[in-house]
């Protein structure tokens, strides 16, 4: 195997475990939507960040200057 392979192996295993993560929030929000006892609550940042996903995963040009040559 090449390298590429290594790191496309390292890769699925983050991300893997960034949808189990992912997932085990959801089903505790579901647990905890189900029992009556708990209220959820949602701060105005917890608001903001579901109101508009797609502005957090828009790409930023962090200061990268690219020359076309």
């Amino acid at each position: 195997m090449g390298q590429f392979e290594y790191v496309m192996v390292l890769v699925s295993i983050i991300v893997g475990l960034g949808i189990a993560h992912i997932l085990l929030g959801i089903g505790g929000i579901i647990d905890r939507l189900s029992r009556k006892d708990d209220r959820l609550e949602l701060s105005l940042a917890h608001f903001t960040w579901l109101a508009d996903p797609a502005r957090i995963w828009q790409p930023r040009n962090f200061g990268v200057l690219i020359v076309e040559s």
